[in-house]
């Protein structure tokens, strides 16, 4: 794959991400966080598994051990994500997972001994003061929901440092389809932890509300938001560097305004 593609498959995944706020958001009052995950990540690990299942052979220890470390990371800043959904709109959850994207050229420093070029840390400059400007930032003063939403933030940026980190650890000429492994471990990783999660936390049980709104939201976030984005993301970074990656994220934020818009 050449740059140019990984940039534009950059931006397919920041507006399939951008929607899936609303997407969430339309079933927070009707499921909780762990039921939800589980089956987002559940829906997302039966896809892959049917497409890309043989590419689990091509796994070695050391992917294994980042897939696991992956998922984990996956499931807690969706948990938070989900939290911070039930209690904030979804442009301000938007616009605060989008500070994440400026922690990741710092955490690259830190983990990776990558440092950004000047071009890409004027262009996370220049582009967070775009987003504030077109967005007008958060409305409302900063509440818990906000909190949330930062945390999972972080979770993000550590997320997308510890792909470029596990797939340092693969075969060069083995990358690619090492990448359809870890993408199959670490939803099917999340997936563990939200029913782990569920059946302590949850007061009711393995036991959920069945609607539409639910089934089109766990499909959506299910199949496009986790199966294909997350997936698309280890292809993504095989070609880009974190700081190249999440300044194209950096739109996400821009589409979920957008789709907020267009389906109040």
């Amino acid at each position: 794959m050449k740059e140019a593609t990984a940039g534009w498959l950059a931006v397919a995944i920041a507006a399939v991400w951008g929607g899936s706020f609303l997407l969430m958001q339309t079933v927070a009052d009707e499921i909780a966080a762990a039921p939800y995950i589980f089956l987002r990540f559940g829906v997302a690990f039966v896809v892959l598994i049917g497409l890309f299942g043989r590419s689990l052979q091509s796994l070695r220890r050391k992917t294994i051990l980042g897939s696991l470390g992956l998922g984990t990371v996956m499931f807690i800043y969706m948990l938070f994500q989900f939290f911070a959904l039930e209690t904030t709109s979804s442009s301000n959850t938007a616009f605060l997972s989008s500070s994440s994207f400026l922690m990741v050229p710092f955490l690259a420093v830190v983990f990776l001994k990558k440092k950004p070029t000047l071009g890409n840390t004027l262009g996370l400059l220049l582009t967070a003061m775009g987003l504030v400007w077109m967005t007008g930032g958060m409305g409302g003063g900063f509440t818990r929901g906000d909190f949330y939403a930062f945390i999972s933030a972080v979770m993000v940026a550590v997320h997308i440092v510890l792909v470029d980190k596990t797939l340092g650890d693969t075969n060069t000429a083995e990358r690619f389809e090492q990448s359809l492994g870890i993408g199959i471990l670490q939803v099917g990783v999340a997936a563990a932890w939200a029913l782990i999660f569920w059946q302590v936390f949850t007061p009711h049980g393995l036991t959920f509300p069945l609607s539409a709104t639910l089934l089109i939201s766990v499909a959506g976030t299910g199949i496009f938001c986790s199966a294909f984005c997350f997936t698309a993301q280890l292809i993504v970074q095989q070609k880009l560097s974190p700081s190249r990656f999440v300044l194209l994220l950096m739109l996400e934020p821009l589409f979920a305004l957008l789709y907020s818009m267009v389906f109040p």
